[in-house]
């Protein structure tokens, strides 16, 4: 007798198998976000706030890994938290690099870009800074919205 292939299973069969490849790969390589803490205590004045302030220093990454080792890292950004207002400051990677190894203690005048302002704390009005009671639709002093 002679044997015939059925080429339809035949090809029903390698796409599965080549699905299953696909899902192999997918699950070894990948992509992932991180943040990172490098240094804290570090003094400047915050252009938030424009208070004299200690910033935490941390870097930004997105990253390619192969059994989650980081392989290559793409998208590094550097960002100061100042610890008085809690407003995030874009840092430069030469001046990152110099505090986080140690070499300087302190942001200079200029070297912090604004990227966020902290939300003020509940009952507090952003317009005129005056505390309210919690749940108080208006300011107490200035009468604006809160």
């Amino acid at each position: 007798m002679l044997k015939t292939k059925n080429s339809f299973l035949d090809s029903v069969g390698f796409f599965i198998a080549a699905g299953g490849i696909i899902l192999f790969f997918i699950g070894i390589f990948g992509f992932d976000h991180k943040m990172k803490q490098l240094r804290g205590g570090i003094s400047g004045t915050c252009p938030g706030c424009g208070q004299a302030a200690f910033f935490t220093l941390m870097v930004n990454y997105d990253y390619f890994h192969f059994f989650f080792l980081p392989l290559i890292k793409y998208h590094r950004q550097y960002i100061a938290v100042c610890g008085g207002c809690g407003a995030v400051c874009q840092v430069e990677e030469s001046v990152a690099k110099e505090i986080a190894a140690g070499q300087r203690a302190s942001f200079r005048p200029g070297e912090l870009r604004l990227l966020r302002r902290a939300a003020p704390p509940s009952g507090q009005c952003p317009y005129c800074g005056h505390p309210n009671p919690p749940g108080s639709a208006y300011c107490n002093r200035c009468g604006q919205r809160i």
